[in-house]
């Protein structure tokens, strides 16, 4: 289910950050502020390139 899930909400997705987790399932809604911490971390790691990847989609 959670793949599924995954892949259509992908479809629409104008960049993609991996957001490595350990035995923590998708849809566990009591792991949403451990989620955002770490998406907020690997976004300020990767802050550069997802700009540079959106400006060049962009310009197609």
């Amino acid at each position: 289910m959670g793949q599924e899930l995954s892949n259509y909400e992908l479809e629409g997705a104008d960049y993609l950050l991996k957001i490595h987790t350990v035995n923590t399932p998708l849809l566990d809604i009591s792991k949403m502020d451990y989620f955002y911490q770490r998406g907020y971390e690997e976004t300020k790691k990767r802050i550069k390139e997802i700009i540079s990847t959106h400006v060049t989609s962009n310009s197609k």
